[in-house]
């Protein structure tokens, strides 16, 4: 590296000039840095349940899904608050971006009828009387298969289940929903919400883009405030802060370059680079202080400088990079990024470090402050009295060391993992408000879903996987956790009993062969297998 510093002080206007360049580059290119707090990302590809997700979407025709949250300021069975409801209903089903829409209007409701069954929507028409609302609440409480997602357990308030498509943008989607559920409520009156994944992202993602502006602009503050007290020049203040923040350019640049997006995990690499990147900076002015009395000449006094500290400024920014490189062992995307892009940065700040503090300051004239000219930095009395308290006392503090390790190690055993980004938000925030509802008055705002699948053409038909599917449903709802469970192996059976006229025993999956005993003159059902078995 010797000939890279002795370039920068032969050439400084040329390393200099080199250098914006480069950097008006990167951030030209931070234009299209994406953000992506997508947990599910960050999960390592191989994971099982990473490529059950993402096979989905081939799968099925969904896979993402919101629920927006209905809250009229009485009860939900009112002629207007269902009037309301159905209108929102019909205006959510035209947009393009989804796949499905339900809710308790629109719901299919299956029915037995004189020649059979019928399935139609729960609501005909908007009702008009206290008769109306009765028939249709009696119509929708008849099929109660979605009744947990779509009707709160207090009968005041609705949820609507949007499906998106799978080649709609979920944040694109996402924030036109909200800024409809918006007007509407600005329209009617009614208390509109919504959750789901895509919506926690959107939040998340604004949480991000905040806590970078927030954290950024106070490290920027307390680097001057810390710059100031050190070195009381402008090029002491001015020096370090270009170099932090042309690392962070350079490095989200370098990300948007590679199409690797903002994340949960590396939302933190601008501050990260901020408080590693200064360091080598400080160290570099700090011996130029010390030494400039000495010379007369600025790029004497700088070769002097770089000669002295190239090696530790080089072996402390390598190993830092290695440090963070290590994070590549993690085997998930995000940390990974994390890991590659802070070593990048950190790299990035030592080459500055190396070219663009001599280059700039073989072009400034030395310039000795009172306080340097006892070749002693500001904080050395502190530094030298604390040196020698530590050696005269060293078995104390020893010990104090070890206890706090011991303490330490004790505190790690009591973590508690969360991975709930819910519990993020503020209890005033409106998706905590919201979510807190649907996991008290609704089903739930989480799902699990768990795919079975058959190795032949119509094997989720056969009678007997769908009574073992319905065997694990009924398994899950008795899990403490659970607010509901649905397959469609409830549909069976609900068709089942409606086609054997709404008998409550025939609400099962039927049996391979369906058998009818006559005792006394009256049909008894039975359930047989094709082995002669009784299920």
């Amino acid at each position: 590296m010797k000939w890279l510093t002795d370039t920068a002080i032969r050439k400084p206007v040329l390393v200099i000039l080199l250098l914006v360049i480069v950097t008006a580059f990167f951030g030209y290119e931070m234009r299209y840095l994406k953000m992506d707090p997508d947990i599910t990302k960050a999960l390592p590809p191989d994971l099982p349940a990473r490529r059950l997700y993402d096979s989905l979407g081939t799968i099925f025709p969904s896979k993402e899904f919101i629920m927006v949250l209905y809250v009229p300021e009485d009860s939900l069975f009112t002629p207007g608050a269902i009037a309301n409801l159905a209108q929102l209903t019909r205006e959510l089903e035209e947009f393009p971006e989804l796949y499905n829409v339900m809710s308790p209007t629109n719901v299919k409701i299956i029915q037995a009828t004189e020649d059979g069954m019928s399935v139609r929507e729960a609501l005909d028409s908007p009702p008009r009387t206290d008769d109306d609302v009765r028939a249709f609440r009696e119509r929708l409480y008849s099929n109660p298969l979605f009744i947990k997602s779509i009707v709160s357990s207090d009968r005041k308030s609705a949820g609507i289940l949007l499906f998106l498509r799978n080649n709609a943008d979920a944040k694109e989607f996402t924030t036109k929903l909200l800024a409809f559920l918006s007007s509407y409520q600005e329209r009617t009156g009614t208390a509109v919400t919504a959750v789901g994944k895509p919506i926690v992202n959107y939040y998340v993602s604004l949480g991000i883009a905040h806590d970078m502006k927030t954290f950024f602009t106070s490290g920027i503050i307390l680097m001057f405030l810390l710059l100031f007290v050190i070195f009381r020049s402008i090029r002491g203040i001015f020096i370090p802060l270009v170099i932090v923040l042309s690392s962070v350019i350079w490095s989200l640049g370098f990300m948007a370059l590679v199409n690797a997006p903002l994340s949960h995990s590396t939302d933190m690499l601008p501050i990260l680079l901020m408080a590693i990147g200064i360091a080598d900076s400080i160290h570099l002015l700090t011996h130029y202080y010390q030494n400039a009395s000495r010379f007369s000449s600025s790029a004497e006094l700088m070769r002097h400088t770089m000669d002295h500290l190239r090696a530790p400024v080089i072996l402390t920014s390598v190993t830092t990079a290695i440090g963070f490189l290590a994070l590549n062992t993690s085997n998930m995307d995000s940390l990974e990024q994390l890991g590659m892009f802070s070593a990048f940065g950190v790299i990035v700040a030592m080459i500055w470090s190396l070219i663009f503090i001599p280059a700039i300051l073989t072009l400034l004239k030395i310039k000795v402050h009172p306080r340097w000219k006892k070749k002693r930095a500001p904080l050395s009395p502190a530094m030298t009295w604390y040196g020698a308290r530590l050696v005269a006392r060293r078995y104390g503090f020893l010990f104090s060391i070890l206890a706090i390790v011991l303490v330490s190690v004790f505190g790690i055993s009591r973590l508690r993992v969360e991975s709930s980004s819910i519990d993020n938000f503020p209890p005033d925030h409106p998706l905590w408000k919201a979510t807190k509802i649907v996991n008290t008055s609704f089903a739930g705002a989480e799902t699990f879903q768990v795919v079975i699948e058959g190795k032949e053409p119509g094997a989720i038909k056969d009678p007997l996987v769908l009574a073992r599917m319905d065997s694990l449903e009924r398994f899950v709802e008795r899990i403490d956790k659970v607010g509901s469970a649905i397959s469609i192996a409830d549909m069976i059976k609900r068709m089942h009993q409606v086609m054997n006229n709404d008998a409550p025993e025939y609400f099962r999956i039927p049996a391979p062969v369906e058998t009818v005993v006559l005792l006394k003159g009256l049909p008894i059902p039975t359930r047989s297998g094709s082995t002669g078995k009784t299920w």
